[in-house]
């Protein structure tokens, strides 16, 4: 299977199940352009610290306010220690069960451990940088699996956003790193656009437009 370069994707999960794939650019906020390149800072500090580089930042977007963490389930040998999860552990005693009014913003795509906790608190937007089938050649993590995000929103009842594949190079950068770091090579069959990712010949363009630092974004 050949994985060609991925353009930013927008679709939508209603609460009757169906998935609408919404039309023309994709655009994203000031806020949340700075809570991915917070998350891609946190993503390279669990890499330095020998787990897999995923960082995540949740926003609510009533208040503002918002919460940042990393990966680092290998090293602490704790299953639930996903950035995703350890980020709303953090955000959980002012947002409680309801994440109608916020969004997480994450370098990989969510796993089947982390999306059902998202789905029951009815997370209203994802924006995810790394797809999972791009990840696993590159590091022979994040398997394939019967049951991904994707299913699990469309049966969550939930109304939510998603914008796919935003930053994406800069992500798999880091999971090639990882991979590299583990002994992992990438099989040919993966096609130019991974293997230019894995010998570090493709890079980001840099983001379009200037990214506005927002002041209450904090690593954990």
């Amino acid at each position: 299977m050949s994985f060609p370069e991925l353009k930013p994707n927008a679709v939508r999960y209603h609460p009757d199940e169906t998935v609408e794939q919404l039309r023309g650019p994709v655009v994203t906020t000031d806020v949340e352009d700075s809570a991915m390149s917070l998350a891609l800072s946190l993503a390279a500090v669990s890499l330095q610290n020998g787990n897999p580089p995923v960082g995540a930042v949740l926003i609510n977007n009533a208040t503002g306010k918002t919460w940042a963490n990393r990966t680092d389930d290998k090293t602490t040998r704790n299953l639930v220690r996903h950035g995703e999860m350890v980020a709303y552990f953090d955000a959980q005693p002012e947002v409680g069960d309801d994440l109608s009014d916020c969004t997480l913003v994450t370098t990989a795509e969510l796993c089947s451990s982390c999306t059902p906790h998202y789905a029951e608190g009815r997370i209203g937007k994802i924006i995810y940088a790394a797809p999972r089938a791009y990840v696993f050649p590159l590091t022979n993590i994040m398997r394939p699996r019967n049951i991904n995000m994707p299913d699990l929103l469309k049966d969550g009842n939930t109304d939510t956003t998603v914008i796919e594949n935003y930053r994406m190079i800069e992500s798999l950068g880091l999971f090639a790193t990882y991979g590299a770091l583990k002994g992992v090579r990438v099989p040919k069959k993966a096609g130019k656009f991974l293997l230019g990712i894995s010998r570090g010949t493709i890079t980001p363009e840099p983001v379009a437009r200037q990214v506005i630092a927002a002041p209450n974004l904090q690593a954990a």
